[in-house]
């Protein structure tokens, strides 16, 4: 998948072409949908990126980073609670230091 090195040289439209094509080919690619939430998010367009991360996490609700980046998202579109609740998640979900710290930041 080309699409995180894209993502990676802030080719944000490329890389979320490369992860919707990646969905397209199979609809039950978690990686793919996580990518497009973060790629989305980062360029803003911060429904799709919810609606995105929304799918993601009925795939997999016990992935960290798909609540933190719906943190983020919620954060952004000034829904402190929700934010809060999602650090939260992330927090308790968190197995390694590093993904609690990034929950903190949230708080």
């Amino acid at each position: 998948m080309f699409g995180p090195l894209l993502a990676d040289k802030k080719e944000y439209l490329k890389a979320g072409d490369m992860f919707l094509k990646a969905i397209e080919c199979d609809k039950r690619n978690f990686k793919a949908y996580v990518y497009l939430a973060s790629i989305c998010n980062l360029m803003r367009e911060l429904r799709n990126a919810k609606k995105i991360s929304d799918e993601a996490y009925l795939m997999n609700s016990f992935y960290a980073a798909v609540d933190l980046i719906r943190a983020e998202i919620a954060y952004k579109m000034g829904k402190l609670y929700k934010a809060e609740r999602y650090a939260f998640k992330v927090y308790t979900k968190a197995k390694t230091v590093f993904v609690k710290e990034q929950a903190q930041k949230n708080d």
